[in-house]
């Protein structure tokens, strides 16, 4: 894995929907950032434009979390990942072409630059990130926007900074569950570490996790239990309890539909 440099995370307000029966973050304007897009204009309006755009995306995020089940936001949530992600090599040029409907000098700076750190990721590595550093909340709300508000490269750049802060996170709550585990010979407080992280998710994002995977960390963390690891050191073994079957004594492995991909990264375009 790459630690990756990242600036912390801020929570926003919960709201409660219907997907997860839990309360999940949508943004409100108070805790919306700065447009990363720097083009020389005023302060103020660089800032509106952003937060217009994701006020007006929290919205229709919470509309839409309210109003379907899990399942269904689950399978929404796959289907946009697949369309700026496994379909995106096929409609490339098209997407490099897309534009903002509008003369807003900032929308267009922004997207502009999102494409050139697209391209930018598989070629020189130049480029920056116009998402870079922004909170998880507010970058969902810009991935999973169907409505056109963003361009599927935008969109694509906010999944990668997604990926960067998630895997991060793991290095950071790996090291931590080695020590645990080779001090104590319990993972206990590992789990209380995933079982935080998942629940700070938006919903669009639990949805894509097992539906029980809650309950086993809770069950987890109550039975406390010293237990010999398999491999500990093994990449596979903490991304299985990440996402997979998270039980360190051996329960059954979840089925293949019931588990969910891995590695957050986008594909490289």
């Amino acid at each position: 894995m790459v630690l990756s440099d990242i600036s912390l995370m801020t929570h926003s307000t919960p709201t409660l929907n219907k997907a997860t029966g839990t309360r999940a973050t949508v943004s409100n304007n108070q805790d919306i950032v700065q447009d990363p897009v720097n083009t020389g204009g005023d302060d103020n309006s660089t800032v509106s434009a952003l937060s217009r755009q994701l006020s007006e995306a929290a919205s229709r995020a919470e509309a839409r979390d309210a109003s379907l089940s899990r399942k269904e936001l689950s399978d929404l949530a796959w289907s946009i990942k697949e369309k700026i992600g496994g379909d995106y090599i096929a409609t490339k040029a098209r997407y490099d072409a897309e534009v903002p409907q509008t003369d807003d000098p900032e929308l267009l700076a922004r997207a502009k630059q999102a494409t050139e750190y697209i391209n930018g990721v598989v070629t020189d590595g130049r480029g920056k990130n116009p998402f870079s550093g922004m909170p998880r909340d507010q970058l969902n709300l810009i991935i999973y926007d169907d409505s056109g508000a963003f361009t599927v490269n935008e969109r694509r750049s906010a999944q990668h900074e997604v990926a960067q802060q998630e895997q991060a996170w793991r290095q950071v709550v790996i090291a931590k569950g080695t020590m645990e585990y080779s001090n104590t010979g319990k993972m206990t407080d590992f789990y209380k570490n995933v079982l935080e992280h998942y629940r700070g998710l938006p919903a669009i994002e639990q949805s894509q996790y097992p539906a029980d995977y809650e309950a086993r960390l809770l069950l987890d963390i109550a039975m406390d239990l010293s237990t010999e690891v398999p491999d500990i050191d093994s990449e596979s073994f903490w991304n299985e309890l990440f996402k997979g079957d998270t039980s360190l004594a051996g329960k059954p492995t979840a089925s293949t539909e019931e588990k969910v991909a891995v590695n957050t990264d986008i594909k490289e375009p």
